[in-house]
């Protein structure tokens, strides 16, 4: 049986993946109370500018991963 609204997450790799989606998913400024969550990736996805855009994307992914989610290892 469910209990609330949303899915349980049963392991740490379930948990993890979670964590890691919630947080490529939000926008910077979306979070009340913490506006440094998140990525720009829906910016930078609809950029006029596509110089050197999957250098970009992946320095975003990585900023937002080591100051929000440092304990996950991203080799």
């Amino acid at each position: 049986t469910q209990n609330g609204f949303f899915n349980r997450t049963k392991t740490a790799l379930e948990q993890a993946k979670s964590n890691i989606r919630n947080l490529l998913l939000t926008n910077k400024g979306e979070r009340l109370g913490n506006p440094t969550f998140g990525t720009n990736l829906l910016s930078l996805a609809f950029s006029q500018e596509n110089t050197d855009l999957e250098s970009r994307v992946e320095e975003e992914i990585r900023a937002a991963m080591s100051e929000f989610l440092p304990f996950i290892n991203m080799s």
